[in-house]
């Protein structure tokens, strides 16, 4: 028997990943994207970035979840400039590859490439609306939160418009800068939507009203 079946031993996966390379060093199944796709994500999902990026390399036939899991497997750590770069080489990309570096580096504080990447997007969806306006929101640039929460009213794709995560941050961004104004103005469009309200939403409201006392 080649490789340790034992369930308890901690390191029969990482055995059967190391068998599989050697598989792919001599090409024997190098041309099976499917299975070096979740080899690659094993590898990504247990920080073993130096092997991936070996059988990265090693593989002929890359699609887009290749490109996407070695992307987000670089930009978990915060190794963002490697995901950039990897981005940057995509020969095709999904609306996932553009969430994961949009988020990424909003969640990172760096809004001036997250905007940068944000703007290229040919589709904006409402993930990458969500962690741009958070983003903005969360690292100290409420008007900017504000702005984008305008944008988004006018952007024909805008699905986030009525989701309960964007309300409530932009609420918040209303109370950090004292614009109650702004803030009735959102309170009265979700209710003439019809939103319905969750914890975190009426919470945001009544601590803006609150903070207008």
């Amino acid at each position: 028997m080649l490789v340790d079946s034992d369930p308890s031993n901690p390191t029969t996966g990482f055995n059967k990943a190391d068998k599989s390379t050697s598989f792919l060093k001599v090409g024997v199944i190098s041309s099976f994207v499917t299975f070096g796709n979740r080899l690659l994500q094993m590898y990504t999902r247990c920080g073993r970035m130096n092997d991936a990026q070996q059988l990265f390399d090693k593989m002929i036939d890359r699609n887009c979840f290749t490109w996407n899991t070695m992307i987000e497997g670089y930009m978990n750590p915060g190794i963002k400039e490697k995901a950039l770069e990897l981005f940057d080489l995509m020969p095709q990309r999904n609306s996932f590859s553009w969430n994961l570096v949009v988020s990424g580096f909003s969640k990172a504080g760096e809004m001036e490439i997250a905007r940068g990447l944000f703007d290229e997007m040919p589709r904006r969806n409402w993930v990458a609306w969500n962690s741009m306006i958070h983003g903005y929101a969360s690292n100290g640039h409420p008007r900017e939160a504000l702005r984008l929460f305008k944008e988004l009213g006018s952007d024909p794709d805008g699905e986030s418009r009525g989701d309960l995560f964007v309300l409530a941050t932009v609420i918040s961004a209303c109370t950090d800068l004292g614009a109650l104004d702004c803030g009735k103005q959102v309170h009265a469009q979700i209710v003439v939507n019809e939103v319905e309200f969750d914890s975190v939403l009426v919470s945001s409201l009544i601590n803006m009203y609150g903070s207008s006392w």
